[in-house]
């Protein structure tokens, strides 16, 4: 659960700029390159935590680039600076009609569609899938709206294509029930924070170095006592002191999915077991409180542990409805 120093990912920081570009209007268009083939240039919002070499790394430049383009004095930028860009040149074509994105585990195209405001069909003909199967790793492109390749007008015929079985019924993983797809994020905009997609990391690790235990949730930092909002409506079912979850909280909703928040410094007032949640209400505050006996904490940084699971306690992965709700906010 230790907050590492290393803590800026690829996928954070291209999803960022990906939604600001789009609610912003802005786009990696061919026009946007200077005349005799230079890189291209776009703004980008610095984020808190960013750091010139993270930005040069992941968008294929170098911190002179950056320093040069913006008239930097020092490496030094802070939160909410605009910064110009200028990004090496695409590694494959189809960029100047969209943004580059790096699937993660959990990502699937109904919800890249939906978060980029796009459509499965566009991404899918943009990126020549034979499919809506995506894998982790996998460098897709976004295309923005409008601008996805048609489809050729009159396609010559196709061989039959052998018979396939017909496809299993989607899990609770592969079509989001409405409850999951409307979540709340469970922190105010504006909260100090910093979070990744750590679903499946390895929390427990046998003499070998294996994992044993995998972290079946995500962690969400920020300040301690920060309030911490309900993502779904429903009744609290476990309260109390937990060894691993410190102070935790157990919601389940009406339509069976469970909600578990660990680690924390306290909980808001009237809540207790048994007493029904909204969506929005603030159930409780950010700790580090866990990981031994009654009121231990100080094991890790503060943050919030979030886990999903079905109503069998099948753990879900919650990024990709957390990330959702984060820009629908």
């Amino acid at each position: 659960m230790g907050l590492h120093k290393h803590r800026w990912m690829v996928r954070a920081a291209v999803a960022a700029f990906a939604a600001l570009a789009i609610s912003s209007g802005w786009a990696v268009a061919a026009d946007a390159a200077p005349a005799g083939g230079g890189p291209v240039t776009f703004p980008y919002k610095v984020s808190a935590g960013d750091q010139l070499w993270y930005l040069a790394r992941i968008f294929n430049t170098s911190v002179g680039a950056i320093r040069a383009a913006n008239s930097l004095a020092s490496d030094m930028i802070y939160a909410g600076q605009i910064l110009v860009i200028p990004a090496g040149q695409p590694d494959f074509p189809g960029t100047t009609n969209g943004f580059l994105y790096r699937v993660s585990p959990g990502d699937q195209l109904w919800y890249l569609a939906r978060v980029y405001n796009t459509t499965v069909e566009a991404i899918i003909r943009t990126n020549h899938l034979v499919s809506d199967q995506i894998f982790a790793g996998q460098t897709l492109v976004i295309p923005r709206a409008g601008n996805s390749p048609a489809p050729a007008s009159a396609p010559a015929p196709a061989p039959a294509p052998a018979p396939t079985p017909a496809p299993a019924p989607a899990s609770a993983s592969a079509a989001p029930p409405d409850v999951l797809s409307n979540l709340v994020f469970p922190f105010a905009p504006g909260t100090q924070l910093w979070w990744q997609d750590d679903w499946g990391a390895g929390r427990e690790f046998d003499a070998n170095g294996n994992p044993t235990v995998l972290h079946e949730g995500n962690d969400l930092f920020a300040p301690m006592g920060t309030p911490i909002r309900a993502v779904a409506g429903g009744t609290v079912i476990r309260y109390g002191w937990s060894y691993y979850g410190g102070w935790r909280l157990t919601v389940q909703s009406d339509s069976g999915y469970i909600f578990y928040y660990a680690h924390l410094s306290g909980y808001a007032p009237g809540i207790a077991l048994g007493s029904h949640v909204k969506a929005g209400q603030v159930i409780g505050y950010v700790g580090n409180t866990g990981n031994g006996p009654l009121g231990a904490s100080g094991a890790f940084e503060p943050h919030l542990h979030l886990g999903i699971y079905d109503a069998d306690w099948q753990a879900l992965n919650p990024y990709p409805y957390l990330r959702a709700a984060e820009l629908r906010q």
